[in-house]
């Protein structure tokens, strides 16, 4: 592979990493979320919940951009 295809590689998956990011957080609403941990947690400072909050956004965004990117990467193998 020549060097530009991996930079458009990487580009690509960054790409659709902010994709997946922004859609899960305008999808969530924060205040729905806050009211079903509060309600198992009790009260949650505001700080620690914007860390908790964007944490599950960030990981949740993560691991379905390695799912996405697999089964982009398995479909491509299997028709080869």
């Amino acid at each position: 592979m020549k060097p530009s295809q991996y930079v458009l590689i990487w580009i690509a998956g960054s790409v659709s990493f902010i994709v997946i990011l922004v859609t899960i957080f305008a999808l969530i609403p924060e205040n729905v979320a806050y009211s079903l941990l509060t309600e198992k947690t009790g009260f949650i400072t505001e700080e620690s919940w914007a860390n908790i909050f964007m944490t599950l956004i960030h990981l949740t965004s993560f691991l379905l951009n390695i799912s996405l990117i697999w089964f982009i990467a398995f479909l491509l193998k299997k028709r080869t």
